[in-house]
C-alpha cells in the first residue's frame, strides 16, 4: 500500500495546471480506410475523406488513415513541444509529413497497453502556423476499441504540460479503480488460501477449481487496474492474459457440480465451450497471422462472438441453483454454502445484465461512466464478500473432515491390530507339513482371511477365504468367520462351509465371502471343500474341484468336499484373487 500511495504521488504534479495544451476535436479531423503510405503528405487531397466523429470499427477494413488540421499559433513560444495521442490502437504518428513515432504493431494491429503516448517534436515545431497531423491506425477487432476510444484523439502542447494533464488522467483513473482492484487483490489471495487447502487434502478438487477460478477473475480486474500506470506493457502479453482471465467459466461452473457430488448436464458443457469463444477469438487475433484471423474470425463477426459470450456469461449464473435442487433437500452442513453460492450468483447476474450488456451496446438500462463504475465496485465487493464466506465455510468443513478422518484412523489402527492378532505371522504346523504364508492388505485392513490349525487326532486344517469390499467391514467379516470356525473343529470342511454360511447369512452384515478348507490327515490324505473360491494348484497345476455358492448368499446352499492324496515332496497352494490381480 506505501508503494501504491508512492507511486500515485509521483502521478499528480497537477498543481500546475495545463496552460498551453490544445485538444484537437474529432470533428476536425478527417479519416479514411486502407493503406496508402501516401495520406500522409501533407499536399494530400482529402476530397471523399469522412469526418472522424463519424468513424466505427469495421472488422474487413481495420487499416486507416486519420488527418487532423488545427492551427498551433499560439503555441508557438513552446520550448519543448509534444504531441499526446489518446489511443487503444496500434498506430504510426505523422506531423506535417514528417514520422514521429508508433504505438504497437501497425502491421499486426497489436498495440501496447500502458506507457507514455507523448511524442516529442523538433523546438519551433508550431510557429508554422496550421500544422497537419497524421495517425496511420490499425484497429483489430477484440484487440482495440478504436483510435480515439471515444475521447479526442489528438492533444498537443508543451511536453510538461501534457504529461501533467496525462498524469491527472491516469491518477483520476487509478484512484476510481483502486477500491475495485483491493477487492479483486483479496480475491486474488483467496485463490492463494484454497490452492493450499487443496494441496494439504488433495481428495477435494472443488477447492482447486474455485481457486483457478479466483485466480483468474482476480488476474483479469488487476490488469485493468495496472494498465492505468505509466509504465509499457506488451500488446501481445496483455491481451494474452485477458483471454486466459475470460477462461474462469470453464471452472466456475464444475465447481458447483463437484461440489454437490452430481454430473455435469450436457447444456452446461455447451455453455462453458461457448463461453470460452470469446478467449479464442482473441487469441487468434494475436498468435494467427492478420490473414488467417480475418478468415476464421470476421465471418463469425468478433462483435456477435462478444454478444454470445456474454449471453453464456449470464446462462452460467444458473449453476448454483440447478446444482443445488431441490433446495429443500440440502443437508444442513451445507445450507451456509448453497446460500452463499445463490446469492454470489444473483450478484454476477445483475453485474451481466446491467453491466456488460450494457458495454456491449444493448443498452438494456440507461448507465452513465460513473453508474457503470459504482455497478462495477458494488459487485467486487459482494464478490468479496461472497468468496471470503466461501473460503471460511470450506475450511469449516476440511476440519471437520479432517477430525473424522482421525477418528476413523484411530479405528482403523485398531481394526488392524485386531486382524494381525486373529492373522498371525506364525502358523500351527503338524510333523511333516511345511506352510509357508505371504499375507498383504490392500489397505490397512482387508477381507482376506487364513486360519491354520491342528486337529484332533494330528489333522493339519487351512481355511482360507475372501469377504466381498474392502477396508474395516470386510476386515469384521473376515473376524467373525474366524472366530466361528474356532468351535468347529470336530466339523468336516464341507460341514465347516455350511456352518460359517449360516452364520454370514444370520448375522445380516452385506456382502458374501469366499471360501476354501482343506484337511491334510499324518497320512497325506487331503480333504477339501470349496465356497465359490479360487481352485487350488498342485505342484503348479490347477486342481478342479466342485464350487458351490460363496458363503452369505443363501443359507440353503450345500457344499461337497472332494478327497485327493498328496505325495512326499508335493507342493500345495492355496490363494485368493488378490494374488492374481495384483500389479
Amino acid at each position: 500500500m506505501r508503494k501504491i500511495l508512492a507511486l500515485l504521488l509521483l502521478l499528480a504534479p497537477i498543481s500546475a495546471q495545463a496552460q498551453s495544451v490544445i485538444r484537437i476535436p474529432n470533428s476536425h479531423c478527417m479519416w479514411r480506410a486502407g493503406n496508402n503510405p501516401a495520406w500522409a503528405l501533407p499536399t494530400l487531397d482529402e476530397a471523399g475523406w469522412e469526418t472522424y466523429a463519424n468513424w466505427k470499427l469495421n472488422p474487413s477494413q481495420s487499416s486507416y488513415w486519420i488527418r487532423c488540421r488545427a492551427d498551433l499559433a499560439t503555441l508557438q513560444n513552446t520550448t519543448t513541444p509534444a504531441i499526446a495521442v489518446n489511443s487503444l490502437a496500434a498506430y504510426q504518428l505523422y506531423f506535417n509529413g514528417r514520422f514521429i513515432g508508433s504505438n504497437g504493431n501497425v502491421k499486426t494491429g497489436i498495440p501496447d497497453v500502458g506507457g507514455r503516448s507523448i511524442f516529442q517534436l523538433p523546438a519551433g515545431s508550431f510557429k508554422m502556423g496550421t500544422s497537419l497531423i497524421v495517425l496511420h491506425a490499425n484497429s483489430r477487432p477484440g484487440l482495440s476499441a478504436g483510435a480515439g476510444n471515444g475521447r479526442d484523439i489528438v492533444t498537443v502542447g508543451s511536453e510538461q504540460d501534457l504529461q501533467a494533464y496525462q498524469n491527472s488522467e491516469r491518477l483520476a483513473e487509478i484512484t476510481q479503480f483502486l477500491p475495485v482492484a483491493a477487492c479483486y487483490g483479496i480475491i486474488g489471495v483467496v485463490a492463494f488460501m484454497l490452492l493450499g487447502l487443496y494441496l494439504s487434502d488433495r481428495s477435494r478438487p472443488e477447492l482447486l477449481l474455485l481457486a483457478i477460478f479466483c485466480l483468474l477473475a482476480a488476474m483479469l480486474r488487476l490488469e485493468t487496474f495496472f494498465s492505468s500506470f505509466p509504465w509499457h506493457i506488451g500488446g501481445t502479453l496483455y491481451f494474452s492474459l485477458v483471454a486466459v482471465g475470460n477462461l474462469s467459466f470453464p471452472f466456475y461452473i464444475p465447481f458447483f457440480f463437484v461440489l454437490t457430488h452430481r454430473r455435469i448436464p450436457w447444456f452446461y458443457w455447451v455453455i462453458m465451450g461457448a463461453s470460452s469463444l470469446l478467449s479464442l477469438a482473441i487469441l487468434a487475433v494475436l498468435f494467427l497471422p492478420p490473414a488467417v484471423a480475418a478468415a476464421w474470425v470476421t465471418p463469425f463477426g468478433y462483435d456477435l462472438i462478444a454478444e454470445q459470450s456474454l449471453v453464456s456469461f449470464t446462462c452460467a449464473m444458473t449453476v448454483p441453483f440447478y446444482a443445488f435442487w431441490p433446495w429443500r433437500k440440502i443437508p444442513p452442513r451445507m445450507l451456509l454454502i448453497a446460500i452463499f453460492c445463490m446469492l454470489w450468483a444473483v450478484v454476477d447476474l445483475v453485474w451481466f445484465v446491467l453491466g456488460d450488456l450494457y458495454l456491449s451496446g444493448f443498452f438494456v438500462v440507461n448507465l452513465t461512466e460513473h453508474s457503470y463504475s459504482d455497478l462495477l465496485l458494488s459487485r467486487g465487493i459482494a464478490t468479496t464478500v461472497f468468496l471470503t464466506a466461501l473460503l471460511a465455510l470450506l475450511f469449516r468443513d476440511q476440519r471437520r473432515t479432517a477430525q473424522d478422518r482421525a477418528v476413523l484412523a484411530g479405528e482403523m489402527q485398531a481394526a488392524q491390530e485386531i486382524q494381525r492378532m486373529l492373522v498371525p505371522a506364525t502358523v500351527e504346523t503338524v510333523p511333516g507339513v511345511k506352510l509357508e504364508v505371504a499375507f498383504q492388505p490392500m489397505r490397512d485392513v482387508g477381507g482376506d482371511f487364513y486360519q491354520c490349525r491342528i486337529l484332533p487326532g494330528g489333522t493339519q486344517r487351512i481355511l482360507l477365504g475372501d469377504v466381498s469390499g474392502k477396508g474395516a467391514a470386510a476386515a469384521m467379516s473376515a473376524t467373525l468367520l474366524i472366530g466361528a470356525s474356532d468351535l468347529c473343529d470336530s466339523l468336516s470342511p464341507h460341514a465347516l462351509l455350511g456352518k460359517l454360511n449360516q452364520v454370514l447369512c444370520k448375522k445380516q452384515l452385506g456382502g458374501f465371502a469366499t471360501c476354501l478348507c482343506a484337511d491334510i490327515s499324518p497320512t497325506g490324505t487331503l480333504t477339501i471343500a470349496n465356497a465359490g473360491h479360487l481352485s487350488p494348484y498342485r505342484n503348479g497345476e490347477e486342481t478342479k474341484l466342485d464350487s458351490s455358492l460363496p458363503l452369505g448368499i443363501t443359507q440353503a446352499a450345500e457344499y461337497t468336499q472332494a478327497t485327493l492324496q498328496l505325495h512326499p515332496g508335493d507342493k500345495f497352494t492355496l490363494l485368493s484373487d488378490g494374488a492374481i490381480e495384483a500389479r
